[in-house]
């Protein structure tokens, strides 16, 4: 068994309404040339919020779903819209559903008919909206009109969908490779646990301005992407898919910002490893330093990290500098459960793959046999998680054997 504890790991929702207003004075997002301040940010969320609220009470008196939780799913694109439509799903007391505008209509389908939002919010180009059928669905651009003339000031708690510190926050489907999609049901507790001990082992540093906001949102890891430099009074720089699959413009965007963490997936890490050293080569470099010098923090997530690329890592970026870090878990556990550090080639010596590590603040790693027993060491098990980073369960139940009571 391995455990990790910390006695601030419980935040209770209302505390983001409260890390956004305390930061009124700073950019919070930047898309190309577009730049939002908090009061901005608070004040459209706001509004937005009890548009929201209006919209849905007007076809719900109750939870559309069999869940007992209020939805509002986005389609819509990576942008400053999103990000104030997200803040304003939260401050009006429902979870958010991403929905890819990509996505084929049988997943969205799928997910509309068994998630059951009480709102669908989608890109005022988006031109298939009759997928939604009979969920009521709004473009963004006829949120803010009728948000217009309402109210900026924060909604009052009992005036919100859901209440409690348990509340529901964000329903992420999973990719249905190993068969049809479910809805994984994160909770506030859950979604700021992972985020304090990101916090806390991680700290942001005085000279760390921006933040990157470059995954979908359809994955878990946007979720610390966004929300990790937002409650801390920092910028993000919202970043589209074509930017992310270009290491050339990827590389310029992360150093014309001074980027100095990275969440990215060893497939993206090993493309940019084979082209920042040919670039290195081409330039003339400054005071001697290397393109992403300043890039000091690199999380590898979603993919096992080989200990072959770990050591190319460290053949271009300075040990004891740079930190490669190796993240493990799954969108049931709040995308990250246990977390390695790497700062030199050495720390991989003797291993044939690199480790997963240690579990995260609040959790606790059992390695069970089939029977639900700890294994001895040296013993092969399974591997199942306990503790504030897990998630409530699936939508609709399913599956209810993956989620079972501890038996220890």
């Amino acid at each position: 068994m391995f455990a990790a504890t910390n006695g601030n790991g419980s935040i209770v929702h209302g505390q983001i309404t409260l890390q956004v207003s305390l930061a009124s004075r700073l950019h919070n997002d930047v898309h190309g040339e577009v730049k939002i301040n908090y009061n901005v940010l608070n004040s459209t969320a706001n509004r937005l919020a009890s548009a929201m609220l209006n919209r849905i009470k007007d076809h719900f008196r109750s939870p559309p779903n069999t869940d007992g939780d209020y939805i509002v799913a986005v389609c819509m694109h990576p942008t400053d819209r999103l990000v104030t439509t997200l803040l304003a799903i939260w401050k009006a007391g429902a979870a958010y559903l991403p929905i890819d505008p990509t996505f084929p209509p049988n997943r969205i389908q799928h997910i509309l008919g068994e998630a059951k939002p009480a709102l669908v919010v989608y890109d005022d180009d988006y031109d298939n909206a009759a997928i939604f059928g009979k969920t009521p669905a709004i473009s963004y651009a006829e949120l803010r009109k009728r948000a217009s003339d309402l109210s900026n000031a924060n909604i009052r708690p009992e005036a919100m969908l859901g209440k409690g510190d348990a509340q529901l926050g964000l329903v992420l489907y999973t990719s249905g490779s190993t068969g049809v999609p479910k809805g994984v049901r994160l909770n506030h507790e859950t979604i700021l646990n992972r985020l304090q001990w990101q916090w806390s082992r991680f700290p942001y540093t005085a000279t760390e301005r921006i933040g990157v906001f470059k995954t979908a949102l359809t994955f878990v890891d946007s979720v610390s992407e966004i929300w990790g430099p937002l409650l801390n009074g920092m910028a993000i720089v919202v970043v589209p898919k074509k930017i992310t699959n270009n290491p050339e413009k990827l590389v310029d965007l992360l150093e014309r910002y001074r980027i100095e963490r990275l969440v990215l997936v060893p497939t993206l890490l090993r493309s940019l490893l084979l082209y920042l050293p040919l670039q290195q080569q081409q330039q003339q470099p400054l005071s001697g330093s290397k393109l992403l010098y300043c890039l000091r923090i690199w999380v590898c997530s979603g993919e096992p990290l080989q200990i072959s690329l770990a050591r190319e890592f460290f053949d271009y970026f300075q040990e004891g500098v740079h930190q490669l870090c190796n993240f493990y878990g799954s969108t049931e556990v709040m995308g990250d459960v246990t977390y390695f550090v790497c700062e030199s080639k050495k720390q991989l010596e003797g291993y044939e793959k690199v480790p997963i590590g240690y579990p995260l603040d609040n959790t606790i790693i059992y390695i069970m046999s089939p029977d639900l027993n700890p294994v001895r060491t040296e013993e092969i098990g399974e591997l199942y998680v306990a503790g504030l980073n897990l998630a409530e369960g699936y939508v609709n139940g399913r599956d209810p054997d993956r989620f079972i009571d501890n038996p220890l």
